[in-house]
């Protein structure tokens, strides 16, 4: 079985807060995706993880970082309790300085996850998978929920299955009840949901609904 990771987009850290507690009353529910996003590498913004400091929860958190440089938050992040960083392969100046913040993730007890934008080649990850945690696929173009899921990144993660079969494959964008099957029987291990799950008027009966397709 897939995960499901219901995800989090928001100005309003009373508003995380309360989408994360609504999110513990479903026990098959264990991680939380939340986006972070500073304005620059996309073109919105979010809370950031400080401003979630003190947050309490049985959910394992993965952060994603929409930001010009992923490695100034690594310490918020580890204080924040955070299990996964997603960090952008196109936020950093070539695969060394990639490699190194992996490393420092990892050194920090935090997996290591990276993620490419619709326009780079999954070849990428040729020089990094056996020093990272997670592949990460965007099928949108990042930096607001709702946006119409990317057709194309099917394949990808197609190809990406059949050339790591022991890796673990996460994708994000436009997913929901129509394409989640798809998404995972191309290969994906875990599944980021956002305006999917929360712009349907009956959000907990939508997510045992995806849970189920994904089984």
């Amino acid at each position: 079985m897939a995960t499901l990771l219901p995800a989090i987009l928001s100005k309003d850290t009373d508003e995380v807060h309360e989408k994360i507690k609504f999110l513990e009353s479903i026990p098959e529910i264990t991680e939380v995706h939340i986006d972070f996003e500073d304005g620059k590498f996309v073109p919105n913004t979010t809370v950031l993880p400080k401003d979630l400091f003190g947050l309490k929860t049985r959910l394992k958190i993965d952060a994603h970082m929409m930001v010009t440089e992923p490695q100034a938050y690594f310490h918020d992040l580890e204080h924040l309790g955070a299990d996964t960083v997603d960090v952008h392969f196109e936020s950093f100046n070539g695969f060394r300085e990639l490699l190194n913040a992996a490393s420092n993730l990892r050194t920090m007890k935090m997996r290591a996850a990276v993620v490419i934008n619709p326009e780079t080649d999954i070849a990428v990850f040729q020089a990094v998978a056996p020093q990272i945690d997670i592949m990460f696929v965007m099928s949108v173009y990042p930096g607001f929920q709702g946006k119409p899921f990317l057709p194309q990144s099917l394949d990808r993660i197609h190809s990406l299955r059949k050339s790591y079969p022991g890796g673990i494959i996460q994708i994000d964008g436009g997913i929901s009840r129509a394409n989640i099957e798809a998404v995972r029987g191309h290969g994906a291990d875990r599944i980021v949901v956002g305006s999917g799950i929360w712009q349907n008027m009956d959000v907990k009966k939508t997510i045992y609904e995806l849970l189920e397709l994904i089984k």
